[in-house]
């Protein structure tokens, strides 16, 4: 099968690019803003920002779509800023995979696809976006475009950045979460936890104003990208010393982390205000979601009520998914479950090739072929929003009740599984089987994972009768 939305059931293809659509980073942007040429005035949702006495627009910003986000902008504003003489001009660091062309603002690959930590390049193409806001001026507006991968992007480490990798690959195999380990990398670097804005120079009057796309579930918005511009969160210097001393061992923790950690918690007060300006998130994925599976003839269920926590880890994750399927009752009709996390996985020594979509798509599917009753037909699908899983080159993985059944009476392809999911190696699998899944490739975003189950009725007496 061909590997991407199009080998999925219609009906699941179509909901999961209605939600992945209705997050594209460039979207997003150009309905959050506009210009009001008459009143010479910069609108961002609810926030106006006059541009009279304006010269330029100055344009900063990391995460893996933040390129969208700048090619949104220039489209939204670009024509406009012009007829009012007004330059646009910047730099917004991304992934390799993630560079597009912008007429105005420098889109800058810094590191590969699949690898989730700063790269000497990042520190280098930051201090060139560091000294971009430190040569401010009056009579410039800078705006901040904000999205998930940035903590990864977007680094002017305390620390050599050997340290910093270590240590941040140390609690990613630990299963950290990402507050755990957003939480650490703000106290390690100069750039997070408000440092970016920090370097703003008090002449310039107007506030930095940052554009977000939130990829942390209740949007804690310094902890999205390590809040580079979030300038009200003090550094938690004794939360991070506990993480690293609760996860790693001693030997894990460099000299020059703990000497980092021994300094004073001080809060740093920034010279300029900040607004910040939530864009969009997983709920608005979630929400375009809903309303597709409503419009196929699927009822809604909610995820709180069906006890689905999308961010626990991924085998308490899949045995709820199970739970639910076991429970769901005969008289149902048709019902689709959405919901949206970051599910941690503690990986084995020597991983293989995958991300948590695919070790939880792997591990729902282990959970279903082992129920008495399921229903007749049954789909599932974890998709990361951003077109990544871990390191497979893959977005995630779905399964139906085809390969359910096809699990159920092939004993080697049951062991296959089982492999897959206790090294780690699911990309392998479901890329034999054909089940994996890519995004629209001209899409591009970073709101969580999404993960979608598809239930019809009429039950069988076990997977293996249908």
């Amino acid at each position: 099968m061909t590997e991407g939305l199009s080998n999925l059931d219609g009906d699941l293809a179509s909901i999961i690019e209605t939600a992945l659509r209705a997050v594209d980073a460039g979207t997003l942007v150009e309905a959050a803003c506009c210009i009001d040429v008459p009143a010479r005035t910069l609108q961002i949702r609810q926030h106006a920002i006059s541009l009279t006495n304006v010269q330029r627009i100055r344009v900063v910003g990391a995460g893996k779509a933040a390129g969208k986000m700048a090619a949104g902008l220039e489209v939204s504003i670009g024509e406009q800023a012009e007829a009012l003489g007004v330059e646009i001009s910047g730099q917004v660091n991304v992934t390799d995979a993630n560079v597009i062309e912008c007429g105005r603002v420098n889109v800058i690959g810094c590191r590969p696809s699949g690898y989730n930590f700063p790269t000497e390049k990042v520190v280098q193409q930051t201090q060139v976006v560091a000294n971009i806001v430190k040569g401010l001026q009056a009579g410039d507006v800078c705006l901040a475009l904000i999205s998930g991968g940035g903590s990864a992007l977007l680094e002017l480490p305390k620390i050599p950045l050997k340290d910093l990798v270590a240590v941040s690959k140390a609690l990613s195999q630990s299963g950290a979460d990402i507050l755990c380990l957003n939480t650490v990398r703000q106290c390690l670097s100069a750039v997070k936890a408000g440092g970016l804005a920090r370097m703003m120079p008090a002449e310039v009057l107007t506030p930095m104003t940052g554009l977000i796309i939130s990829d942390v579930i209740g949007d804690n918005l310094a902890m999205v990208s390590s809040g580079p511009t979030v300038v009200d969160a003090p550094l938690q210097i004794k939360a991070a010393a506990e993480i690293l001393h609760r996860m790693l061992a001693p030997s894990q923790i460099p000299d020059s982390v703990a000497a980092v950690l021994k300094q004073s918690s001080k809060t740093e007060t920034s010279v300029s205000s900040v607004d910040n300006i939530l864009i969009g998130n997983i709920h608005t994925a979630i929400d375009a979601a809903t309303t597709a599976a409503r419009r196929a003839g699927f009822e809604i269920a909610n995820s709180v009520h069906a006890s689905i926590d999308a961010c626990a880890n991924v085998a308490q994750l899949a045995r709820q998914y199970a739970r639910y399927v076991a429970s769901w009752p005969q008289s149902a009709k048709p019902t689709a479950l959405i919901a949206g996390g970051e599910p941690t996985v503690r990986l084995a020594d020597s991983p293989g090739i995958g991300g948590r979509n695919l070790q939880l798509t792997a591990m729902v599917l282990e959970e279903i072929i082992q129920l008495e009753t399921v229903p007749n037909k049954i789909q599932f699908a974890s998709v990361g929003t951003d077109g990544e899983d871990g390191s497979a080159p893959v977005a995630g993985g779905w399964f139906d009740q085809e390969l359910a059944h096809r699990l159920v009476s092939d004993d080697h392809l049951r062991m296959e599984l089982k492999r897959a999911i206790r090294t780690n190696d699911c990309y392998r699998f479901f890329h034999w089987v054909g089940y994996c899944i890519n995004p629209p490739s001209d899409v591009q975003t970073n709101v969580c994972d999404l993960q979608i189950m598809l239930i019809e009725p009429k039950k069988t007496s076990g997977i293996s009768s249908g």
